[in-house]
């Protein structure tokens, strides 16, 4: 019995712990839809903590919340700053009262820190207000502004501000020494310079009064004055003289410059003046200036060109009489017969050829390559077409109709123009209009062995001299379009520039077609650059789209050569389904 009574006891003692957890956790779950609104109550701050009162907002269906609500929350420090040295925050209690002396005393008391910081901060500031009655009070004051005389000795003069309206705070008079602007007011004077000092690189100005009172303005001045700056500054005057050839060994020319204006006295009779070499003084390098010749042809093995120089201006024994000069293949190097030539005026029109000419000269290009001259024609135009050669005839009468030749004729006699240009008589053949209808009958079936089918038309109405009664007209059977024989070759690979030629070179080979109407190899040449001289793109084969990307595949092919202009040629692109 006891042993039963124990079971029961601890099963009920199980089930009471289980029903306690389950309430708590439904409170919980209940407390969680509290909502409370901003702090109305906040106490006062200790340690750094502040008890404040959270009011109730509102609340979720079935929960269940307090009407208020207390927590503790770190105090918000204001007007705090940080020293220098230190992580010191102070707090700023109120100022003092403005004492006798118009300032007042402003506390600050450490809120947080190390040992470093002092305890307490007091500072020393005056009173705003009173600085703002005295500003008021100022402006209470008003006064009239004079100007004395100015003083010649010491170039100044005094500024009177007396009392016009105020308090008996304002001032009734107040002083203050000023300088004179550009002297005294109203001396004008007349300047004589004299003669430069070579040594002393001055020259003396006198001053001589022009205009102004003669009990104030000084009757002369005596002024020293430095020679760049007044009309003295062009003392002596030199005629030059050329340069004389680069020093190659100091890199400098000279020359000697002879007096043409000034005095002998102060002035040198010659006068040496020196300059580094310039580009245009050296001819050169060393001195030595050279006539360029033509260039060679392009050597393919090496891939250079080479020309002489023929010495033009210089010193022979320092100069070489002959310099060969290298350099790489270009596009004009690889054209040596490329001939450039310059036009002139056409000529008149021939009226016999009916053209006109016109001679050109050689403009720019290899003498063995190219004519000195060279002799362009072309066609006159319309309105030179008849110049000396207008000829008008008179139209005779229509012949009847030739009945084997099917033509008719008529004879047109010279009227006016030049009777050694214009031929007297002229005749003018032209096939007979005869009208000849036919009704067209129906097409026969195909021949299997000719492959054509015929059709008999009969005569409706012409005449029956000239028409035919039935025509025969025959053309080829439709049996359906043949399908071509295609022949497909492979890219190939193209070949470097050829330097003799200007010509790249592909084989394509056979990849697919009849070999007995294709051809096993296929040889295709393109010319190195375009008509105008520039260079031609040339590509290799084009590779496979790329995947889709942001909507957009792309393939792309290998630029053998060309420049910025080919690369964009070397890129394809069309839209994809991403």
């Amino acid at each position: 019995m006891k042993s039963l009574g124990l079971i029961i006891f601890l099963v009920l003692l199980s089930l009471s712990l289980v029903l306690a957890r389950k309430n708590k956790a439904a409170k919980m779950d209940r407390t969680a839809g509290c909502r409370y609104g901003r702090p109305t109550k906040k106490g006062e701050c200790v340690n750094g903590t502040r008890s404040v009162t959270l009011p109730l907002k509102f609340s979720k269906h079935g929960a269940i919340c307090d009407p208020e609500k207390s927590l503790d929350i770190p105090c918000r420090i204001k007007n705090t700053f940080k020293p220098k040295k230190g992580l010191c925050q102070y707090r700023k209690e109120l100022p003092t009262e403005c004492d006798a002396t118009n300032k007042r005393q402003i506390k600050k008391i450490l809120v947080s820190g190390d040992i470093s910081c002092p305890p307490e901060l007091n500072k020393e500031v005056p009173c705003k207000a009173n600085i703002r009655k005295e500003k008021k009070q100022r402006t209470n004051c008003q006064y009239s502004l004079t100007f004395t005389e100015c003083n010649t000795t010491t170039n100044t003069r005094m500024l009177v501000r007396k009392l016009v309206s105020g308090d008996d705070t304002c001032e009734p008079e107040i002083l203050k020494e000023k300088p004179c602007k550009q002297g005294v007011k109203g001396c004008k004077y007349h300047k004589t310079f004299g003669k430069c000092n070579p040594d002393t690189q001055k020259v003396t100005v006198t001053m001589t009064l022009k205009k102004g009172n003669q009990a104030v303005c000084e009757q002369t001045k005596t002024v020293e004055a430095k020679c760049r700056n007044m009309m003295n500054k062009r003392v002596c005057k030199y005629k030059k003289v050329p340069f004389e050839t680069c020093d190659r060994e100091t890199n400098t020319r000279s020359r000697n410059l002879f007096l043409r204006k000034g005095d002998p006295a102060t002035c040198n009779a010659t006068k040496l003046e020196t300059r580094p070499c310039g580009k245009k003084s050296r001819q050169g390098k060393g001195g030595c200036a050279y006539r360029k010749g033509p260039w060679s042809a392009c050597r393919a093995s090496t891939n250079t060109v080479t020309r002489t120089l023929t010495l033009k201006k210089g010193d022979p024994e320092k100069c070489n009489q002959t310099i060969t000069e290298t350099g790489r293949c270009r596009t004009k190097h690889l054209k040596p017969q490329e001939c450039k030539y310059r036009r002139t005026v056409w000529g008149d029109c021939d009226p016999i050829t009916n053209k006109k000419s016109m001679v050109m000269t050689l403009k720019s290009g290899d003498q063995p390559y190219c004519q000195t001259t060279k002799t362009v024609e072309k066609e006159c135009k319309r309105k030179m077409q008849n110049i000396g050669r207008v000829c008008k005839y008179q139209f005779g009468e229509w012949e009847n109709c030739d009945l084997a030749t099917n033509t008719r004729s008529r004879t047109l006699t010279l009227q006016s123009g030049n009777a050694a240009v214009c031929p007297q008589t002229k005749i003018d053949t032209r096939k007979c209009k005869i009208a000849c209808k036919f009704r067209e009958g129906k097409w026969s079936e195909c021949n299997p062995q000719t492959l054509q089918m015929q059709r008999v038309d009969t005569i409706i109405k012409g005449s029956e001299a000239f028409c035919e009664k039935t025509r025969l007209i025959t053309k080829k059977c439709r049996l359906g379009k043949k399908k071509k024989k295609k022949c497909k070759y492979d890219f190939g690979t193209w070949s470097d520039c050829n330097a003799l030629t200007n010509k790249r070179t592909r084989i394509k080979h056979l990849m697919s077609g009849d070999p007995e109407v294709c051809e096993e190899e296929k040889v295709e040449s393109k010319s190195c650059t375009r008509p105008n001289g520039k260079v031609r793109c040339f590509f290799g084969q084009w590779g496979e789209y790329e995947p889709c990307m942001n909507g957009v595949q792309k393939k792309q092919r290998e630029v053998i050569q060309g420049g910025v202009d080919c690369q964009k040629k070397a890129v394809k692109m069309k839209s994809c389904a991403r």
